[in-house]
């Protein structure tokens, strides 16, 4: 389950300061090579891939008009960026993946963290799932058959080693939220209370007599965590159910793609990348697939 809006902003950055905003065939070029390592990643070791987007507006600045809009203050460099980025983005949506045979999602009003935090409730308990992006916020998704993992900094989270890596149990993160706020989103949490403190509090460890435990106590706290639950649970309650739906590679419709926009080296045998998407392609990115592949045959 791949967190969309971390895909492309990772492959944006892939070029540096040298990225060209309207060079639609080198970002997803990028996009597609980012996806490409995750599938043969150790950590990963399939093609059974799932893409979630943001859509434009979330159902939270009804809530909160002050959602996100730290994010607003931007140069007019990379606000031009910014909707060149978003333009691509879209545009892929439409006919990028669906002709490879990618399953991807985006629900009005919804953001990518909402859509996957729902896709794992639908998953039974004997299918496993990673969760592929860099928001914390996911880390309330983890469970004993979702886990959480972001590449850039290879860190790979399971129930177990987040319990160690955070000290509180992965179904218990979205009380540090609530208490703390989350800055990257623009929320403020109880005053003074930042992430260690909320941990704290919430493993009984912050004494009653501080400054702290009593503004969380006050009124004006217990306000503040409940406006905060709305905006940091995970999924949205609005979203509904979402269903993971298995890609449908196309080889002949990625292969035209390629020769489209220049990525003859995804369809080079010769090469470490046309061999591996003619792998994926295939359906045989892993033993999973292949077994998958087989029962699709036979009818399973």
């Amino acid at each position: 389950m791949v967190d969309g809006g971390w895909l492309f902003h990772r492959a944006r950055w892939s070029w540096g300061k040298s990225w060209n905003p309207d060079d639609f065939a080198g970002l997803m070029f990028s996009v597609l090579d980012h996806l490409r390592s995750l599938c043969f990643d150790p950590r990963c070791q399939s093609g059974r891939l799932c893409l979630f987007f943001d859509s434009g507006v979330s159902f939270r600045h009804r809530v909160f008009p002050g959602y996100k809009a730290n994010r607003r203050s931007m140069t007019k460099e990379d606000a031009i960026n910014s909707v060149a980025l978003r333009s691509h983005l879209e545009y892929s949506l439409k006919t990028i993946f669906p002709k490879i045979g990618i399953s991807t999602y985006q629900k009005t009003g919804l953001e990518a963290d909402d859509l996957i935090a729902a896709a794992c409730l639908s998953l039974p308990p004997s299918t496993r799932a990673i969760i592929i992006t860099s928001d914390n916020d996911l880390y309330q998704c983890i469970s004993n058959n979702v886990h959480w993992y972001d590449p850039t900094r290879l860190r790979y989270l399971t129930s177990e080693t987040f319990k160690s890596y955070k000290g509180v149990r992965s179904d218990q993160w979205v009380q540090v939220k609530e208490l703390s706020g989350c800055s990257s989103d623009g929320i403020s949490g109880v005053g003074g209370v930042g992430e260690v403190t909320a941990i704290d509090y919430i493993c009984g460890r912050l004494s009653p007599n501080s400054k702290r435990y009593t503004r969380i106590q006050s009124a004006d706290g217990r306000e503040i965590i409940a406006r905060n639950r709305e905006l940091v649970s995970l999924p949205h309650k609005l979203t509904g159910v979402v269903v993971p739906r298995e890609p449908h590679y196309n080889w002949d419709g990625f292969k035209s793609l390629c020769f489209q926009y220049g990525w003859e080296s995804f369809v080079d045998f010769s090469s470490a990348r046309g061999r591996s998407w003619r792998v994926l392609c295939a359906g045989r990115a892993s033993l999973i697939d292949s077994h998958l592949r087989h029962s699709r045959r036979r009818g399973e």
